[in-house]
C-alpha cells in the first residue's frame, strides 16, 4: 500500500493547554487518497529509566479521532526563542505555522516493547511529565515551518485538516510493536516519592525501632491540648480509732485543699499526701491527749 507523506520527520514543537513549555518532536503525516486514510505522528526521544540510550515514543493522531470543524492552521503567535526558531527553520526565510487539533479521546501511544510503566531517568522527570500531559490532552498545538510542506502536498494536508470525518487512520507499521496510552507514563508525584534517598528510609526505620518519637520530617506532629490544672483535694479524715481522743464527731472529718501543682521551673516540690497526714496527726494527737488528761483530773 502506497502512502504519501505531506510532512516527513519535520522538526516541530508540541504543546497542550496543560503544558508549561512546548516539547520538541518530529512531525510526520501519512496520507492515502485511494483508501481515505490519514494520520499524524509525533515522534519523541525520551530518557527512560534503565536504558542507556534515548528511547523513541510516538503519539498517533488518526484522522477519524479529530473533531470535525475544530482543526485549523494559523500563523504562529507563540513566542519562540532564537534556539527554537533555528531548530524549526528549514531555510533563512521560515514561515512558522501552528496546527491546532481537537481530539475525540486521548491518542494511542507507541513505545518500546517492554512491560510495565515508563519512568524517567534522574534529571529528566519534567520531559516525561510533559509527554504524559500531551498523550492525555484533547487539544494539541503543533508549531512547524510551513516551508517544509511542498506545494504538491497542499491538497492532502488541507483535506486532513478541513475534512477529517471523511478519513480513517493509517494502520501503524513500525518497530514500536507495543500500543498503549498515556497511563504508561509514571506520574511525576510518584517519581518524586520514589526518588527519596535510601538513607531517609533507613534512618526513619531505626528511629521507630528505637522507640523514639517521630521526627517532624517523617510524620506530622499532633499537638496536645493543654489541660488546665485542677486543685487537688486530699481527704484527711481522722480514722474512727481517734474518735475518743477528738471528742466531738463534727471535728473528725476535715478536708484540706492543696494548691495547684507548681511549674516545672520552680525549685520547690509539692508536699506528698503522706506528709500532709503525718503533719496533721503530729499536731492533733497531742492536743487530744492533753484534753483527755484534763478531763480525768
Amino acid at each position: 500500500m502506497v502512502y504519501h507523506s505531506p510532512l516527513q520527520d519535520v522538526p516541530a514543537l508540541a504543546f497542550s493547554s496543560d503544558s508549561a513549555t512546548p516539547s520538541p518532536c518530529r512531525l510526520s503525516i501519512k496520507f492515502s487518497k485511494a483508501h481515505n486514510q490519514a494520520s499524524i505522528l509525533l515522534s519523541f526521544c525520551a530518557h527512560v529509566h534503565d536504558f542507556a540510550d534515548e528511547q523513541q515514543v510516538v503519539l498517533i493522531y488518526d484522522a477519524d479521532q479529530l473533531v470535525p470543524g475544530t482543526s485549523f492552521l494559523r500563523p504562529t503567535t507563540e513566542d519562540l526563542s532564537q534556539a527554537q526558531q533555528s531548530r524549526l527553520a528549514r531555510s533563512g526565510s521560515p514561515a512558522f505555522k501552528t496546527l491546532q487539533l481537537t481530539l475525540r479521546q486521548p491518542c494511542p501511544v507507541r513505545c518500546l516493547p517492554s512491560t510495565g510503566c515508563i519512568a524517567p531517568k534522574t534529571g529528566h522527570e519534567t520531559q516525561l511529565h510533559q509527554l504524559r500531559d500531551l498523550a492525555r490532552a484533547l487539544d494539541i498545538c503543533l508549531v512547524f515551518d510551513h516551508v517544509h510542506l511542498h506545494v504538491n502536498q497542499y491538497a492532502a494536508f488541507h483535506h486532513l485538516v478541513n475534512r477529517p470525518e471523511s478519513l480513517v487512520g493509517v494502520p501503524y507499521r513500525g518497530a514500536l510493536t507495543r500500543e498503549t496510552d498515556w497511563t504508561v507514563f509514571v506520574p511525576l508525584e510518584d517519581v518524586v516519592a520514589d526518588s527519596l534517598p535510601p538513607y531517609s528510609e533507613v534512618s526513619a526505620k531505626r528511629y521507630r525501632e528505637a522507640g523514639g518519637s517521630s521526627s517532624p520530617e517523617l510524620l506530622p506532629l499532633k499537638r496536645k491540648r493543654a489541660v488546665p490544672a485542677v486543685p487537688t483535694r486530699i481527704n484527711t479524715a481522722i480514722p474512727a480509732a481517734f474518735d475518743l481522743l477528738l471528742g466531738s464527731p463534727t471535728e473528725k472529718a476535715t478536708t484540706t485543699a492543696l494548691p495547684s501543682p507548681l511549674r516545672s521551673s520552680s525549685p520547690y516540690k509539692p508536699a506528698h499526701v503522706h506528709d500532709v497526714i503525718e503533719n496533721a496527726l503530729n499536731t492533733m494527737v497531742p492536743l487530744a491527749v492533753e484534753k483527755v488528761s484534763a478531763g480525768r483530773s
